[in-house]
């Protein structure tokens, strides 16, 4: 291709430090151009600044060129010198570069998220990934940057490492020790000592959890508590469906679960044929011919049962690999279940639910019982929240798995009862983002409102590990405290803020969702008032099985009409499958 053909890219003058290149020019001169130089199809060049400054010293006319079609040129250069040799300059004006890219590619606003699929990651972790520099490292050049920016030239020229200025960064900032001047608070605080005559240790206590005498004396730094502030922003700035693929991600990054409990979990899972196989099966008429239920034959396992192999680490691993949502367990009691078929006596999973004691508090669900604080304390225990219901792909996606699970929550219900020797006359659950819900198509599921929408967000697992640490080591009389309220964690964590003089209401996100409750009984708000007793709870008739059917062959139809059946088995191994995984399930509150 013609050499003034080739237009330049005006962002690499930008990001790139210019360099010599007469040796570069000695060497194409020698050995020829090695490598092509890469362009869009409009001719601007994407990687070989200084190849091409080279060959225009040599008199050069014509050069070799690779053509490439790119969605975003300033993303492509990057990654098209990914390998390149670059100073910490050039990686942090990189990072700002492909930060307000990604951005303004991602969308903001709340129905972007309908147009990412998936593609909207946490942006520490996908700028790490796409310039190649490691998560850590880039945290530190860009705080270096911000507070000491004279290091990033004294780091280029070999005279520090990143790690030593980032030592030296976070030192400045270390409380300082404060100067008491003349004025009225001494005397002050001597009367309030004279007046509560509190102990020592009470006094020390109140001072420790109270900023900024907190830093001081913890050994942690004002550039540890901006970080910190900044994280909660940036995870408060995020919509529902970002915050959850952003938790998923972190969640899989650091798990980093074995091959071996990998295998374990993907062998149950059945293929689109052995779905529709038993399907057929359960559809013959000699099963109905011969008066059997055929959907009495699902097996609903819980690891209390002691089957060999259905343990609840096999169920924790299937929870982290085949949901969308991030894993975690609340306190309070707890069970789970495996629901799945026999194909060749072998055991394939249709799905995984768990339930866990409801919340101590819930406006929504307490309005519509007509509850006391007393009445409220005493009948909690008889309602359950399920806070796991997924099913496997491709039958959620092709079979409303989701809803075939729920229609099975009264067999689940009665192994709880009988674990926890409890009667149990409902069961509540909330949808994941907003109201609309797939409970919502089950009239046997009622709409009871929405959550209140406010909860401090807890930071990602590192972030955490590292506070979490730290209230541990300086506040473990006060976590004993702590870890009595009805929210452990949301205790600790308005704990942490305020010991840092961070506002909560800066740090909560406000993503309202449905709740929804299933009634097991005809008169079950009045048991749950003390109205009545158990005695006389009238079971509710639940007779889903005929309803699924119908359901289930309709949404098979339509997809079928519109050529859009999924054969796929959706399973998620690591934190590099996030965007497609999301992008096959669809993000469909309805599967």
């Amino acid at each position: 291709m013609k050499i003034s053909q080739i237009q330049p890219n005006p962002t690499n003058n930008n990001i790139y430090d210019q360099t010599d290149v007469s040796e570069l020019a000695k060497s194409i001169a020698e050995n020829g151009l090695l490598e092509p130089l890469v362009i869009t199809k409009q001719g601007n060049l994407l990687s070989g600044h200084r190849r091409l400054s080279a060959v225009k010293q040599l008199g050069w006319e014509d050069v070799e060129v690779r053509v490439v079609d790119v969605d975003n040129e300033v993303i492509a250069l990057i990654e098209h010198n990914r390998y390149r040799t670059k100073t910490e300059k050039d990686i942090l004006r990189e990072s700002r570069f492909l930060e307000k890219e990604l951005r303004s590619q991602i969308g903001r606003g709340r129905n972007a998220a309908q147009n990412r699929q998936g593609k909207k990651l946490k942006l520490d972790l996908e700028l790490s990934k796409r310039l190649g520099v490691g998560t850590s490292k880039l945290k530190q050049l860009r705080s270096i940057e911000n507070y000491e920016p004279r290091l990033i030239d004294e780091i280029d020229q070999g005279k520090i490492s990143v790690s030593a200025a980032y030592k030296k960064v976070r030192s400045k900032f270390r409380a300082a020790k404060r100067v008491e001047t003349k004025d009225t608070f001494p005397k002050q605080l001597r009367d309030l000592l004279k007046t509560h005559q509190p102990s020592l240790s009470k006094v020390m206590r109140e001072i420790k959890q109270t900023y900024p005498y907190s830093l001081e004396m913890t050994g942690i730094t004002e550039l540890d508590r901006d970080e910190l502030r900044e994280h909660l922003q940036y995870l408060t700035s995020l919509d529902s469906r970002e915050l959850m693929m952003v938790q998923k991600q972190d969640e899989l990054t650091e798990l980093n679960l074995s091959r071996t409990r990998l295998n374990k979990a993907r062998q149950l899972l059945p293929t689109n044929e052995e779905i529709e196989s038993w399907w057929q099966t359960i559809m013959s008429h000699r099963v109905r011919r011969e008066g059997k239920n055929p959907l009495d034959e699902i097996e609903i396992v819980s690891p209390d049962d002691g089957l060999a192999g259905f343990d609840n680490e096999l169920w924790a691993t299937l929870r982290t690999t085949i949901s969308s949502f991030e894993n975690w367990n609340g306190p309070g009691r707890m069970m789970r279940f495996f629901v799945g078929f026999r194909v060749n006596e072998k055991f394939r999973l249709l799905g995984i639910v768990s339930f866990a004691s409801d919340s101590q508090r819930m406006s929504a669900r307490d309005e519509h019982i007509g509850w006391d604080e007393s009445k409220r304390a005493k009948n909690r225990e008889h309602i359950l929240n399920m806070n796991t219901c997924v099913a496997t792909q491709p039958f959620g996606h092709n079979r409303l798995g989701m809803k075939f699970l729920c229609c099975l929550v009264p067999r689940m219900v009665e192994k709880w009862e009988t674990k926890y020797d409890t009667r149990i006359v409902g069961v509540t659950t909330t949808s994941l983002h907003g109201q609309v819900s797939a409970y919502q198509g089950m009239k046997w599921w009622k709409s009871l409102g929405t959550t209140s929408g406010t909860q401090i967000l807890k930071p990602l697992r590192n972030e955490w590990s590292q506070w979490n640490s730290w209230l541990v080591d300086f506040f473990r009389d006060e976590l004993d405290e702590l870890n009595t309220q009805s929210s452990p964690l949301q205790a600790k964590l308005r704990f942490l803020l305020r010991c840092l003089d961070i506002n909560d209401t800066d740090c909560q996100h406000t993503h309202k969702r449905g709740v929804f409750m299933l009634s097991l009984y005809d008169n079950w708000t009045e048991f749950l008032r003390d109205e009545l007793k158990e005695s006389k709870l009238k079971p509710m008739k639940i007779d889903w099985q005929d309803w699924w059917v119908k359901k289930s062959r309709s949404r098979v139809e339509n997809l079928n009409k519109r050529n859009e059946i999924s054969e796929d088995v959706l399973f998620y191994e690591s934190a590099d499958d996030l965007s497609s995984w999301l992008n096959a399930r669809g993000l469909d509150s309805d599967l």
